[in-house]
C-alpha cells in the first residue's frame, strides 16, 4: 500500500484547499496574496502598502458566537446524563466543539478522534486535510481511516506518521520526511477499543466547502484597494516640487551655487526675474493627485456586501450604520446566518452522535454500564445582538393588536414572557382574566 501515494492525491483533490482557507484565516504571510505584492515602479517603493483586512475570522467568529456557544445535550434517563456530564468535563466538550465548528467552517470539514489511555476515553481534534477515509456512499460508515501528521524529535528530524484506523485496530506507520522512503509500520497492531473507525468527520455542508470558500477572490481584490488607497495617501506626504525657468540661489563662500534645497529651507521664498515686458522667467508648483474618496468608498463598501453575501453571514457595520433598518430587515439579513448554522448544525449533530455512540460502547464493554442512547438529543441555541430599543418599540404597537404575552413572544425580548406578563400586571395592579369572579 503506497500511503504517500494516497495523502497525495488527496491534498491534490480536497486537503491543499482546506489547508489555504486554514492558513488564510490565520493570516500567514505566504499564503495572502495581498503579503506577497511588489510596488509597482521603484518610484513607488517608498510608500509601498500591504494591508490584510481579516474579514476570515470576523465571519467564523460571528457564526460560532451564534450557533455554537451553547450547545446542551437532553435525554430523560439521569444516570446516562451524570455520565455525560463527567464525561464532557473530563474531554472539556464546550471548548473541543467550538474549535471543531470553527475548524469545520473554515476549511469545509474538520475530524475528532477519540482514544483511550490509562483507562479512560478522551479526545482529540483535527484539521481537515489530515484524515482520508476510506468508505462506500456515507463518510460516517468508513471501514479505514488513515490520520496523517509530523513530529520533530529533539534532534531536530521530521518524522511522517501515518496512523491507520480500522473497524477494531489501529497500525502505527512513520518515514522520515523529504526522503524517498515509503512509510514503514512500527510495533503491532493494536486494538482500539471501539467498534466502529474512532475517527469521524465534522462537516460545513453537502459541498464540504468552508464559509468564505467563494469570498476569498473578493476578499482579495478588497485588501489591494485599500492598500493602493492608503499607499497613495501616504505618497502625498512626498510631493514633488516642480521649478522651471531662471532661479538664482546665489553662492556660498566659497564661491559655489547654493542648492536650491538649502536655499529654500534657509530663506523659504523663490524669486524669478522678470523680462523688460515683466513676464515672470519662470514659476514653481507642487504637482499634487487628487483621489476620488466616493468612489473608492463606494466600491469598498459594495466589495464588503458581497464578501458578507456570499460567505452567508450578516455585516454588524451594515446593521448599525442604517439608522432605518426594521425589525424584519434585521431579520432578513440575519437569515443567511441561520440558514447556513442550521445547515452546519445538522452534519454536527451526525458527529457528537457517532462520538457519544462510540463512548457508550466503551462503557459498555469495560465497564459493565450498558445505556440505550437513542433518545440523546442536541439543542443548539442561537445567541445574536439584539436591537433592544427598536424591539420595544416593536412591542408598544403590538400591544394595541393583541395581548402583552403575544407581543412578547413576537419580538423575542424576553426567555419566558409569560413570568414577564406577571411582573407587568402586578406592578400596573392588573387582575387577570381567570381571577374575575374568585378575588373578593
Amino acid at each position: 500500500m503506497d500511503l504517500t501515494k494516497i495523502y497525495e492525491t488527496y491534498m491534490d483533490s480536497n486537503g491543499d484547499l482546506q489547508k489555504y482557507q486554514y492558513d488564510y484565516y490565520h493570516n500567514k504571510q505566504d499564503t495572502v496574496p495581498v503579503y506577497q505584492r511588489k510596488p509597482a515602479s521603484l518610484l513607488k517603493a517608498a510608500t509601498h502598502t500591504n494591508l490584510h483586512i481579516n474579514f476570515f475570522e470576523d465571519i467564523i467568529q460571528r457564526k460560532i458566537g451564534y450557533m455554537a456557544s451553547k450547545i446542551k445535550i437532553k435525554i430523560e434517563d439521569e444516570k446516562i446524563m451524570d455520565l455525560i456530564d463527567e464525561f464532557n468535563n473530563n474531554t472539556k466538550q464546550k471548548t473541543k466543539n467550538i474549535e471543531s465548528i470553527s475548524n469545520t467552517s473554515i476549511s469545509g470539514i474538520s475530524h475528532r478522534l477519540i482514544y483511550t489511555q490509562d483507562g479512560e476515553v478522551y479526545i482529540k481534534n483535527i484539521p481537515g486535510w489530515q484524515v482520508v477515509y476510506n468508505y462506500i456512499d456515507d463518510v460516517f460508515n468508513a471501514t479505514e481511516a488513515y490520520y496523517y501528521y509530523t513530529t520533530t524529535s529533539l534532534t531536530g528530524e521530521k518524522i511522517n506518521h501515518c496512523d491507520i484506523y480500522t473497524m477494531t485496530t489501529v497500525k502505527y506507520y512513520e518515514k522520515i520526511a523529504n526522503t524517498t522512503m515509503d512509510y514503514e509500520m512500527v510495533g503491532d497492531e493494536q486494538p482500539h477499543n471501539f467498534n466502529k473507525v474512532p475517527i469521524f468527520p465534522f462537516i460545513n455542508n453537502p459541498d464540504m466547502n468552508g464559509d468564505c470558500h467563494d469570498a476569498l477572490a473578493i476578499m482579495d481584490i478588497y485588501d489591494e484597494l485599500i492598500s493602493d488607497t492608503s499607499a497613495e495617501l501616504k505618497a502625498a506626504r512626498l510631493a514633488y516640487l516642480k521649478i522651471y525657468g531662471d532661479l538664482y540661489t546665489g553662492q556660498d563662500a566659497e564661491g559655489n551655487a547654493i542648492p536650491i534645497p538649502d536655499y529654500l529651507r534657509e530663506f523659504g521664498t523663490m524669486l524669478f526675474g522678470t523680462d523688460e515686458l515683466g513676464n515672470n522667467l519662470g514659476d514653481a508648483q507642487f504637482l499634487e493627485k487628487n483621489i476620488d474618496d466616493v468612489a473608492i468608498s463606494n466600491m469598498l463598501n459594495r466589495l464588503r456586501s458581497h464578501i458578507f453575501e456570499i460567505s452567508s453571514s450578516v455585516d454588524l457595520k451594515e446593521l448599525t450604520a442604517n439608522n432605518d433598518l426594521r425589525v424584519f430587515s434585521i431579520q432578513a439579513n440575519i437569515s443567511r446566518l441561520e440558514n447556513n448554522s442550521a445547515i452546519t448544525e445538522q452534519f454536527v449533530k451526525m458527529a457528537l452522535k457517532r462520538q457519544y455512540d462510540l463512548y457508550f460502547y466503551w462503557l459498555g464493554e469495560y465497564r459493565g454500564l450498558y445505556y440505550d442512547i437513542s433518545g440523546l438529543e442536541f439543542i443548539f441555541e442561537r445567541v445574536f445582538t439584539k436591537d433592544v430599543e427598536a424591539l420595544v418599540r416593536t412591542a408598544n404597537m403590538a400591544i394595541n393588536i393583541m395581548s402583552i404575552e403575544d407581543a412578547y413572544n413576537l419580538t423575542g425580548l424576553f426567555d419566558r414572557p409569560e413570568e414577564a406578563v406577571e411582573r407587568y400586571n402586578k406592578e400596573k395592579g392588573i387582575i387577570p382574566d381567570d381571577d374575575f369572579g374568585t378575588n373578593k
